[in-house]
């Protein structure tokens, strides 16, 4: 998987994928950074970032990521900022209910899933490729190899 189907698959799951460098360049043994940014439905501005070896490595992250996103974590904290009256809530004058919180939490919590289902459903359909077409390498033998 390249850094191309990455992108679409991040696009697809409403996120932007941004590399520091271009990791497309063949080097092996380099530690790669992707950033990740969206914004939820309620325009909570979210990211994260992964440094990565392997495209293994990166789905690895990503999946840890989604799976240890703590919602109800998120949405105290993001209470506790509004009752401090952070400057964030008072530039944009956001006014939003537990409830409308919750819910955004929710969209917040599906879109990191949805990438990382998009990123292992990319691997797993590319590791079938390949199986398949390393079968039909062993099956015939009638190539001449040059």
């Amino acid at each position: 998987m390249n850094s191309w189907k990455v992108g679409m698959i991040a696009a697809n799951a409403g996120w932007l994928a941004q590399w520091r460098e271009d990791p497309d360049k063949p080097y092996k043994n380099v530690t790669r950074h992707v950033r990740f940014v969206a914004h939820s439905p309620r325009s909570e501005n979210i990211s994260f970032e992964v440094s990565y070896r392997t495209m293994d490595d990166l789905i690895t992250d990503v999946e840890g990521y989604a799976s240890d996103f703590d919602a109800e974590e998120h949405v105290m904290k993001l209470m506790d900022e509004k009752k401090r009256g952070v400057a964030y809530f008072q530039k944009w004058n956001i006014n939003f209910t537990l409830f409308d919180l919750v819910e955004d939490v929710q969209s917040i919590k599906k879109m990191l899933d949805d990438l990382a289902t998009g990123l292992v459903h990319a691997r797993e359909d590319e590791q079938r490729f390949n199986a398949q077409f390393d079968q039909r390498f062993i099956e015939k033998d009638d190539y001449e190899y040059v």
